[in-house]
């Protein structure tokens, strides 16, 4: 039962990625007077993809931290550095 919490924390972790990445793309569409067009819509698709990347590697490279005898807070330090 404690295994299939940690994968939905580890799914949902990964889910909210690309919702945070509206927050930088509306005020930067609104600041530079642009409208949320196609372009707009491309760019924020590829956003979505290396964010959902990088959000999966760097849970296995703090998964694998932790494995290795670390404490959740030098996990997370050495997975970023």
């Amino acid at each position: 039962m404690i295994a299939a919490g940690a994968i939905l924390l580890d799914n949902a972790m990964v889910m909210l990625t690309a919702p945070l990445g509206l927050v930088g793309v509306v005020p930067m569409l609104l600041t530079f007077n642009q409208t949320f067009g196609f372009n707009a819509i491309l760019g924020l698709i590829g956003l979505a993809g290396i964010l959902r990347r990088n959000t999966l590697i760097l849970t296995e490279q703090i998964k694998e931290n932790r494995a290795a005898g670390l404490d959740d807070h030098h996990a997370v330090i050495e997975a970023t550095v």
